[in-house]
């Protein structure tokens, strides 16, 4: 979807509000899904700072701190759960085109904040009040409300649900249908699950639905109530494993002020009463709230500092380079005797003695290249101390994909060119110097080349039929391969005779001309499934059954030409076609010429200025007499300058008999039935036998030239 904005948000929250701490003043940082400010309103919804921001437990200096990508991905109405390296949440927003709710769910890795596989769909059941993780079990499990409606809308049942959800396998089983209305779930550090209610209670809930009253939680002391819109307003609530404490982030509505406001509480899980914690700046609004295990034990050692690695030329093997700590994880002096261990891949792949304060670099083998995670942590006699982690691409790295990739045919033969890539995509090892590419037909899908060292090359066809030709082109950088470039489309097969006739009303009929971007303006982009950029370029349009040339700001230069046709010298043809201009206050400019190559400045023109009348369809005549037999190209120029549409169907050439071929003679009137042109080629009268009520002028009736006085 979508525009990525960096953006920091520290935005300074109330203060004097109570701060819940434990015995050595441990205040936690929690981390949460932000999907509204009162700020953003004037905000486009892609410019909107959506993202996953920590935040401090206390008021005393309190900021959101952005941790990643912000992007409209994240905003996950459906609630969410980080867990086991991942970030899972439902997106439930109204779609304008279908007039109705989607759903899908979206999988991020915490670490790197990239998405794990693309969104998928899923049934509006996902979408949930909240979601939590037993830590002993493992399951996940999920609140909802599900409503069933008629056909007018008017609701049948209301049903409470307690889920089991598989975010791999995209499945949610339920449980137990629940007594009341759980807006928010959390478990505990045994596994217990704890649920707040609509009704502002804290219960607890068994693993089969039971709900066991815990009590209220207080909100009229501090003049708040729960502002639930329909009901399913999204709030979220998390355990703290360290000290077992429980955290609400709620949106609220305050009944002496009478305005909106959204809170941090802290709640009793004896006694179910809330304390508020933080008034979140501009009615934040946080969900997937997630406070993560403690690092390592206080007395063991602190993070590695300065980690990097050094691997040189696409070797597998290096350096791992850090300064051990000097501190415990609780900020005393680190002494002792210190051990240190990498690893990669779930596997240890050096250890080794070390001191406090020492710099090490330490060599190193890796089994596989490419994206690649080291884990350096220190230990002492109280364990493993925290985890250091650096990401890094190790051996040759994916090139950008070959640009720029071209593809001409002449005489049945295919010529593609392209460009080599000049950047990598990780940061890895590049060898420009040696780049190979594998080169891919299709539609047969057939490997024509492979590890080639040139940017061209030339593959002989045989086609049987008119057949639309590309070419794929793959750039391999040692053993890493990009991603496949394909050219423009051509097409090539035997030659017509005439009688030759095309409708250009199917994808098909289409791909046996060629599109040809001179001036190389051409724009094609997509968003959703849906076209927003199409201009530049002769192409087909399936709604409407034509070939369209979609204009763009430069001035046009952009042709359709047919497949080659045998024409006999000293012949004269007729071409036909049937076009129309999009807009009647524009000048359009047609031209049409025919030749024997795609060397268009040897062409011989037609027309070199229709300007095809708007509104309905006009029929079009030009006859010409090639001077030499042979096989040729027609070929339709478009040349207006940001101007409409242009539309085309309906292409045929017909051999003018000898006997219409007088055409200098000027004649009355006959009473042949025939369609009747203007010397530009316009359509005026279809299949008629009389020039009656014509306006005074010269017309073309089967080759012929009749005078209306």
């Amino acid at each position: 979807m979508k525009k990525i904005i960096t953006l920091m948000l520290a935005l300074i929250a109330q203060i004097n509000l109570s701060v819940v701490k434990a015995a050595n003043d441990y205040v936690p940082t929690i981390y949460g899904n932000i999907i509204n400010m009162s700020s953003w309103g004037a905000r486009s919804d892609q410019d909107k700072p959506y993202g996953v921001y920590s935040f401090s437990a206390s008021p005393t200096n309190f900021e959101f701190k952005n941790v990643s990508p912000t992007s409209l991905n994240f905003y996950a109405t459906g609630n969410g759960l980080i867990a086991n390296g991942e970030y899972n949440f439902v997106v439930r927003d109204f779609d304008y085109y279908s007039y109705d709710y989607y759903y899908q769910l979206y999988t991020y890795d915490t670490e790197t904040w990239k998405l794990k596989k693309s969104p998928v769909d899923v049934d509006k059941d996902f979408s949930s009040c909240d979601f939590t993780q037993d830590p002993v079990s493992g399951k996940i499990y999920s609140t909802n409300v599900v409503v069933k409606t008629d056909y007018y809308g008017n609701v049948l049942s209301t049903k409470y649900n307690l889920n089991e959800v598989d975010f791999a396998n995209v499945k949610l089983k339920i449980i137990a249908s629940l007594d009341s209305m759980i807006c928010t779930i959390a478990a505990d550090n045994s596994g217990q699950l704890y649920g707040i209610s609509k009704g502002e209670n804290l219960y607890k809930i068994s693993k089969t639905g039971e709900l066991t009253f815990v009590g209220n939680l207080g909100l009229a002391a501090y003049n708040l109530t729960f502002l639930l819109e329909d009901g399913i307003h999204t709030m979220s609530s998390t355990f703290d494993p360290k000290t077992n404490n429980l955290y609400l982030s709620a949106y609220c509505w305050n009944t002496k002020d009478l305005e909106f406001e959204t809170f941090l509480f802290y709640i009793d899980t004896a006694t179910g009463k809330a304390t508020k914690v933080v008034k979140y700046p501009e009615t934040a609004q946080v969900v997937s709230l997630y406070i993560p295990k403690p690092a390592a034990d206080e007395e063991a050692p602190a993070a590695v500092s300065d980690l990097s690695v050094d691997f040189k030329n696409g070797a597998l093997n290096g350096n791992v380079k850090f300064t051990v700590p000097t501190k415990t994880n609780a900020g005393e002096d680190l002494t002792g005797e210190l051990t240190y261990k990498i690893v990669v891949a779930n596997e240890v792949i050096a250890t080794g003695k070390t001191q406090s304060g020492a710099i090490e670099s330490v060599p190193v083998v890796v089994k596989n290249g490419g994206e690649t995670k080291f884990i350096v942590t220190i230990a002492n006699d109280k364990g493993d101390g925290v985890e250091q982690k650096v990401l890094a691409w190790i051996g040759y790295d994916v090139t950008q994909a070959p640009s720029d990739v071209k593809l001409t045919i002449e005489n049945h033969t295919a010529k593609v060119i392209w460009n080599a890539p000049t950047e990598v995509l990780h940061g890895g090892y590049f060898d420009s110097e040696n780049l190979k590419y594998n080169v891919v037909r299709y539609p047969d899908n057939v490997v024509v080349a492979e590890n080639i060292g040139n940017t061209e090359y030339e593959d002989g066809l045989n086609p049987t039929e008119m057949t639309s030709y590309t070419y794929g082109v793959q750039a391999i950088n040692g053993n890493q391969k990009s991603e496949i470039n394909k050219s423009n489309a051509f097409a090539d097969g035997p030659t017509f005779t005439v009688p030759y006739y095309n409708a250009l009303e199917s994808k098909k009929d289409f791909e046996t001309f060629v599109s040809v971007d001179v001036n190389g303006d051409k724009k094609y982009s997509e968003m959703y499934g849906y076209v927003i950029q199409h201009e530049g370029y002769w192409d087909y349009n399936n709604a409407i059954k034509c070939v369209v040339y979609y204009e763009s700001n430069q001035r046009a230069n952009d042709w359709f030409v047919s497949p080659l046709i045998h024409f006999e010298g000293g012949k004269t043809y007729n071409v036909i076609f049937d076009s129309k201009r999009e807009v009647e206050r524009f000048q359009e400019r047609l031209a049409i010429a025919y030749g024997e190559s795609f060397n268009f400045d040897g062409y011989t023109t037609l027309v070199d200025s229709l300007n095809p009348q708007s509104g309905e369809y006009s029929t079009y005549k030009y006859s010409f007499t090639p001077s030499l037999t042979g096989d040729y190209h027609i070929g339709f120029h478009a040349l207006s300058k940001n101007q409409g549409h242009l539309y085309l169907k309906n292409i045929k050439v017909e051999l003018v008999e000898q006997s219409a071929t007088g055409i200098s003679a000027l004649q009355n009137d006959d009473n042949e039935v025939a369609d009747i042109y203007t010397l530009q080629g316009v359509l005026v009268r279809r299949q008629a036998n009389s020039f009656a009520g014509l306006p005074k002028g010269v017309y073309i009736k089967n080759g012929k030239k009749f005078v209306v006085r």
